[in-house]
């Protein structure tokens, strides 16, 4: 339970970072810097956290527009999560839900989903891709 709650901490002081220097992502680790879209478009970005020995995902959606402003937030607790793949799916499946929820027509959804493989009968991480998709 203490890792959800600091997801949770951890996800309300991005929000808080944001607020305050909407241009860069709290996220940032020195080379990743938040960019805006167009005029008129929403940027959605996800993200997932996997407790495997709960089989639980928290989800964190971060809707913001052309100037960075912060137009929405979500955030969905999941339980019997197979993988951490399938936690990162849902995220996704919860960002587009979310956007429909709040109305939003024009879209780019972003998001990390990290690659899982099996090797010697065994699960092992196959890296992380950058998912990005317009919806217009």
């Amino acid at each position: 339970m203490s890792k959800v709650l600091g997801f949770i901490r951890g996800y309300d002081h991005d929000t808080w970072l944001v607020n305050k220097n909407p241009l860069l992502s709290s996220g940032c680790r020195g080379k990743d810097i938040w960019r805006p879209p167009e005029s008129d478009i929403i940027k959605l970005n996800f993200d997932a956290s996997y407790l495997p020995e709960k089989k639980i995902a928290i989800t964190a959606v971060l809707a913001r527009d052309s100037r960075g402003k912060v137009a929405g937030t979500d955030t969905y607790l999941f339980e019997e999560v197979g993988d951490a793949f399938v936690a990162e799916a849902r995220a996704c499946e919860r960002a587009l839900l979310f956007a429909r929820m709040m109305g939003f027509r024009r879209l780019i959804v972003e998001g990390r989903l990290t690659f899982w493989r099996w090797k010697d009968g065994e699960e092992e991480y196959a890296g992380t891709g950058l998912q990005v998709f317009r919806i217009l």
